[in-house]
């Protein structure tokens, strides 16, 4: 899911708390007004527009606030296109690799852009599959852990035997596993032209943002990997909830081309203490 995305969930969850809250309002007020109350219903009058008020200011603070980072997402991917424009416009310097293989490196970054990688539709697809791959592998652990303890939950709550209990459990995990893994995916979609800029707060992936890093979401760690023959550079996102610290990992391909752009990248998130580690 990426930021856009993100925000105008936040937004929908804001004017569901209002609309609620303005409800609440509407039964409190009416409640505290009518005469020969008791001290029950006064106290719950109170509770209630308490309640409603809070409601309403929480569903305006959430709508604000994600127009606000809307607003600044819209800048910072402006001031992006625009280095974008600057970066294509400079001429790119011509090394080889290990074997031979000719790397193509911009001769100069500015500030906010890290580097900018170009994909063929095979190597897309190649990317998309191993982050599909690897999500329905980590689907199937949550599958099996939301069987297991919904199984033990429906047996001594409701009386439910194991068996049934696990069935429904296992239905209810296999699906929250496919939709995590349509949504986190959903940014790896096909276009004619593919390419992934990594700035310093984000990703922008087929012009879609994907922050990873700001107020809300850290960069818990940066990670180089090699599969077989292919390298990827996994980014692994931290960020706070109401049960505590949750995290969730980007995994990127790498074209041949950009072989020598993965120190790079590695070593300005070390720069800026991000954890790296190499595999």
């Amino acid at each position: 899911m990426d930021q856009k995305q993100s925000n105008s969930i936040s937004k929908v969850i804001g004017l569901v708390f209002m609309f609620f809250g303005f409800c609440i309002l509407c039964i409190g007020v009416p409640l505290l007004i009518a005469p020969n109350k008791e001290s029950f219903e006064l106290s719950l009058a109170i509770l209630l527009i308490a309640g409603g008020a809070l409601m309403l200011v929480g569903g305006y603070q959430a709508i604000r606030n994600a127009k606000q980072k809307d607003t600044a997402v819209n800048d910072y991917e402006e001031s992006v296109k625009q280095q974008h424009r600057n970066v294509q416009n400079l001429q790119p310097l011509s090394n080889s690799s290990d074997d031979g293989t000719e790397i193509i490196t911009s001769s100069t970054y500015t500030p906010d852009i890290i580097s900018i990688w170009h994909y063929s539709k095979e190597e897309w697809k190649l990317m998309a599959k191993e982050e599909t791959a690897r999500r329905l592998k980590e689907g199937i652990w949550v599958s099996l852990l939301v069987g297991l303890l919904g199984s033990w939950v429906l047996h001594s709550s409701r009386g439910v035997n194991y068996i049934t209990g696990l069935f429904i459990s296992l239905c209810v995990g296999v699906f929250i596993s496919l939709l995590k893994v349509l949504v986190s995916n959903a940014i790896f979609r096909l276009k004619k032209n593919n390419s992934i800029t990594i700035t310093t707060n984000a990703l922008i992936i087929n012009g879609k943002f994907k922050t990873i890093n700001d107020n809300d979401i850290k960069l818990e760690y940066v990670k180089s990997l090699k599969i077989k023959e292919n390298h990827f550079i996994e980014f692994s996102l931290q960020w706070l909830t109401r049960r505590g610290v949750t995290n969730d990992q980007l995994r990127i391909f790498v074209p041949i081309q950009y072989k020598s752009d993965i120190n790079k990248v590695l070593e300005y998130y070390e720069s800026k203490g991000v954890k790296i580690e190499n595999t």
